[in-house]
């Protein structure tokens, strides 16, 4: 972090350590929450850093422009240095991605439908919708079954 000493980072780990709690193996901070949900520490000189970002710099060294600290516990509140990474924006987004739909299906290979836009859609439950409008409730159940089989078997690894 430019402009922070490094002893005001340590001071600040120092104190935010003081107050947290260990939850689940989490290092779990109880303090300010931004309005993303991260904690944030005061560092000093009026400036606060989000309470896992101190925690890698000042346990791991600065984070490389550009990049991100990730959760590997999905705990925002947590700044156990074991349970972060630091990661690429791409890496980061593919971490977060869904794996699968609302309904269970997996959202991989030829299950999944990509508008124009860039978003992603289960095409089993996008199929069974459109379907519904056209077909009696017997003839979906039928071809529900039918587009199961299509889209949601796994993917050759080859």
């Amino acid at each position: 972090m430019k402009g922070v000493p490094i002893r005001s980072i340590a001071d600040a780990y120092t104190t935010a350590v003081s107050r947290a709690e260990r939850v689940d193996g989490c290092l779990v901070q109880q303090g300010a929450i931004n309005s993303n949900g991260y904690p944030c520490v005061a560092v000093g000189g009026g400036r606060t850093m989000l309470w896992h970002r101190l925690a890698w710099t000042h346990l791991r060294g600065p984070v490389p422009d550009g990049y991100h600290v990730h959760h590997k516990c999905h705990n925002r509140r947590c700044a156990n240095v074991d349970h972060l990474e630091c990661v690429s924006p791409a890496e980061h987004g593919e971490a977060h991605r869904p794996t699968k739909c609302k309904a269970g299906h997996p959202l991989h290979g030829g299950n999944v439908h990509r508008h124009k836009k860039g978003t992603r859609e289960c095409r089993a439950c996008r199929n069974t919708y459109r379907f519904r409008k056209t077909l009696t409730p017997a003839e979906v159940a039928a071809r529900s079954d039918e587009l199961a089989a299509i889209y949601l078997a796994e993917p050759d690894e080859g």
